[in-house]
């Protein structure tokens, strides 16, 4: 059983999860509501598994009430706890919350995790996860350790259902941008969009995709040029007009991993994460990061400066010329306007 709360968290546990269904293990994944819906279109190995619905229970004792009676009547054989996030922003919440449900379970479950997380004590079982690996290899990690994994086997990123994903024959789209992250110290500024949809030649065809807000202000910065599509609709949807893109455009976020995992090619933007630690698990994805200010990689979910200076060292120019060079590659051959 896994804990996943963002997408790329969520992505980066299936291959290990279609693993130990082969091995002929029940895997239960406590998913948020995107996830769920994110499920719909990834090919599982066996109907031996189970999504459980949570909501952050950050503010709301109701949620976590609820996730504790969800957790109780599953009467699992062991909880593992996702390694992925660094000791400065683990949670300490879910912990308690397990081992009160072990303790109040019969039998009692094992609580496995990484030792160099918040209240890691609890765990009956803390393991030593390098945090440097990759998310889908220290997902794999943690397995391995704890024995339920073979040392020598390797995760298949081939996870989506394609058939589920409406694919064209053609891209349907020059470039998809996905300009949404989980945290506002992980976006590129509105100006700087602005700015490389500018400096794009007109003909592209282009799409931004995300949720109402985060595509809100981007419709005005962009003055509603013809040639620039705002898609809004749900995460399958979302996740098709990425898959039907010549180059897809993303911040440091769960689409990252979407995009990455469709193979498409992809560029994304990082600023406070370390592109070594956290990397889209594929060859046709490129980060875009300039390492400038001494604080740097932080991988912190706020900026305790107040500000998103490391994101705009990543100029429209560089993004635009970047993004020119994939699509001349893919034979979409349109110039970069310099005339701005």
């Amino acid at each position: 059983m896994g804990f996943y709360l963002g997408i790329g968290d969520f992505l980066s546990a299936v291959p290990v999860a279609n693993e130990l269904l082969r091995n002929g293990n029940r895997v239960v994944m406590v998913a948020s509501p995107p996830n769920i819906q994110l499920a719909e279109i990834i090919r599982f190995e066996s109907r031996q598994v189970r999504l459980v619905e949570f909501a952050p229970f950050s503010t709301s004792a109701w949620q976590a009430l609820k996730l504790f009676n969800q957790l109780r009547r599953l009467r699992a054989d062991c909880f593992a706890i996702s390694p992925h996030a660094r000791r400065n922003v683990s949670s300490w919440k879910l912990p308690i919350l397990l081992w009160t449900v072990k303790y109040l379970s019969r039998p009692r479950p094992l609580v496995v995790g990484s030792d160099d997380e918040k209240l890691s004590q609890l765990y009956d079982v803390r393991l030593p996860i390098d945090k440097e690996l990759g998310l889908i290899a220290r997902e794999w990690s943690l397995h391995r350790m704890a024995g339920s994994l073979d040392e020598y086997a390797a995760p298949n990123l081939d996870i989506f259902n394609r058939s589920a994903v409406r694919m064209d024959a053609n891209p349907k789209y020059d470039l998809v941008v996905h300009p949404g992250a989980s945290r506002d110290v992980k976006m590129w500024p509105v100006d700087y969009h602005r700015e490389l949809i500018e400096q794009l030649d007109g003909r592209l065809r282009i799409a931004y995709v995300g949720a109402e807000s985060e595509l809100a202000p981007l419709k005005i910065a962009t003055n509603d040029r013809d040639n620039v599509e705002f898609f809004v609709g749900s995460i399958v949807e979302a996740v098709s007009v990425v898959a039907n893109a010549s180059v897809v455009l993303t911040m440091d976020s769960g689409f990252s991993h979407v995009a990455a995992l469709f193979g498409v090619r992809h560029f994304a933007l990082f600023g406070s994460t370390d592109p070594g630690v956290y990397p889209p698990p594929s060859d046709q994805s490129t980060v875009l990061y300039k390492k400038a200010l001494p604080c740097q990689p932080c991988n912190q979910h706020s900026c305790h400066l107040g500000h998103t200076a490391c994101m705009r060292l990543i100029k429209p120019s560089e993004v635009a010329i970047a993004v020119q060079g994939a699509l001349n590659a893919a034979d979409v051959v349109v110039p970069v306007r310099h005339d701005v």
